[in-house]
């Protein structure tokens, strides 16, 4: 993700470093036994920059023709996901932090699923997080009726979907008859093609975005760009509402749930 989108996002975290000094160091002078809410904010503004900047390198993969429409579909569904993710209630507690996560997770998911509806027939979306057991299970959907199942440690996909977190990277296949991860199993699945992205930041992995539809083919690699803005966006998400609960260490084979 970041060697696709390094140069952009690099450009967007120096603008708004710039732009934001002044008022972090009144926020860090103002509560200096709070610090690192000061850095929160810092990296909810790098965050939210740099997907607008990482949306706009999505746009220029589209033709002149739907980037004017494509811009104003893409603002439109980002933006109601980074308000959720900007009014997280650091202060609360625990569970209610949780449902917060959930709403983002939601919004996200329908967010994903009004984008790439109308070029994927009966797409789903979906958001899993690592709970607090360590199992991979869904947080949220949007589009195609069937929920999605939790990926259980132990078992072919379960193991196969931790070792493809581990390496930090997204997935795509744009056709299961012809190419099937570790795990896959089959017509039980409804699709017949997906994208897989983690949500991941430096040192902890939190879950995956999954974007999958029974048409083969029908996803492009502009919907895996746009699954990563979201991943981007729900990292830090996860990053503020589970500070001081739970974080994923992946500094084993897989990663592994601590308090």
């Amino acid at each position: 993700m970041h060697g696709v989108f390094g140069p952009a996002v690099r450009a967007s975290v120096a603008l708004v470093a710039a732009a934001s000094i002044g008022p972090l160091l009144s926020l860090r002078e103002g509560y200096p036994e709070r610090e690192w809410l000061a850095w929160a904010g810092a990296a909810l503004l790098v965050a939210i920059a740099g997907a607008f900047q990482i949306a706009k390198v999505v746009i220029d993969h589209r033709r002149d023709v739907e980037s004017a429409n494509f811009r104003v579909q893409l603002r439109d569904a980002l933006l109601p996901v980074t308000a959720v993710v900007a009014e997280l209630d650091i202060d609360a507690g625990y569970e209610v932090r949780r449902e917060q996560i959930k709403t983002a997770a939601q919004a996200t998911t329908g967010a994903l699923y009004q984008l790439v509806s109308p070029h994927s027939p009966r797409v789903r979306t979906n958001v899993y997080w690592i709970d607090e057991a360590g199992e991979l299970v869904w947080l949220a959907h949007s589009g195609r009726g069937e929920r999605p199942g939790p990926f259980v440690r132990g078992t072919a996909r379960g193991d196969a979907a931790f070792e493809f977190l581990s390496r930090l990277l997204p997935d795509f296949y744009t056709d299961l008859r012809r190419r099937t991860p570790a795990g896959y199993e089959g017509t039980q699945n409804g699709y017949r093609t997906f994208i897989a992205v983690p949500i991941w930041t430096t040192g902890k992995v939190f879950g995956m975005i999954t974007v999958d539809s029974p048409k083969p083919g029908s996803l492009v690699l502009e919907d895996q760009y746009v699954t990563e803005i979201f991943a981007e966006v729900m990292a830090l998400a996860f990053e503020k509402g589970l500070h001081g609960a739970i974080e994923v260490d992946i500094t084993g084979d897989v990663p592994r749930m601590t308090s």
